[in-house]
């Protein structure tokens, strides 16, 4: 049995920015929407689940002004709908991250104290899908190289979903999360929209197979031959379901 504590949260994403520094905890919730089925004569109430889930981010920390922090984040909302990713497991590849494929931000809220530092708190709920998926890249930075080692999952037929979550101060890049049978011959599965300055996020779906082993690639995308100061996250869903 593996345990977790505050210490493997690696990274809170989103649209690409990283509010892991400033966060104090973080809440995900999920459920299930249900309506009262009971009738006339039943002495119990029943529910029962009407095809519909949803979920809700809560999430506090320390208020930072500094470029792509908290504040550059969060200011642009209420109403902004963007891509979430995070990881509570560390930052191996392989391991499980969560994927949002919109979050809504619903709220925020700065809460200045006498004698305490000034707090930002925010509140997400879900535009659609929330996955999990394996780390191919953890959300670090990114040179021009094949994405070893490689994943090893049991291949699938259903499809699924790629997340792409990025940072780049300078640079350009192609990223693709590629597929193979035998960890030898790998195919491209997914191709992202080419990377440059600024920040942003991509989800790319598939309703076909997806061979057992996996991997991110990324490439030089301009004439310098040079990918700078870009960090990047890049995770796969199999069979893009809610976990």
């Amino acid at each position: 049995m593996a345990r977790y504590s505050a210490a493997d949260v690696s990274w809170f994403l989103v649209a690409g920015l990283d509010v892991v520094g400033t966060l104090t905890e973080f809440e995900d919730n999920r459920e299930a929407r249900t309506e009262e089925t009971h009738t006339l004569g039943d002495s119990w109430a029943e529910e029962s689940f009407v095809g519909v889930r949803q979920g809700e981010i809560t999430q506090q920390g320390f208020y930072d002004d500094a470029v792509g922090s908290v504040h550059d984040v969060l200011s642009s909302g209420p109403g902004t709908t963007n891509i979430l990713s995070y990881c509570l497991e560390g930052t191996a590849t392989g391991k499980n991250f969560v994927g949002w494929a919109g979050g809504v931000q619903v709220s925020y809220q700065r809460q200045a104290v006498r004698d305490a530092l000034t707090k930002a708190k925010a509140t997400y709920k879900g535009a659609g899908p929330i996955e999990q998926g394996k780390v191919l890249f953890p959300y670090k930075a990114a040179g021009s190289s094949f994405g070893k080692p490689s994943v090893d999952g049991l291949v699938s037929s259903t499809g699924g979903a790629g997340y792409l979550q990025y940072n780049a101060s300078a640079g350009e890049a192609k990223v693709k999360i590629l597929h193979s049978s035998d960890d030898a011959a790998f195919a491209t599965l997914f191709t992202f929209t080419k990377i440059s300055s600024g920040h942003g996020a991509e989800r790319l779906t598939t309703t076909g197979v997806i061979e057992r082993y996996t991997a991110a690639n990324f490439t030089t995308a301009s004439a310098t031959g040079a990918i700078a100061a870009l960090n990047a996250f890049v995770g796969l869903v199999r069979t893009s379901t809610a976990p």
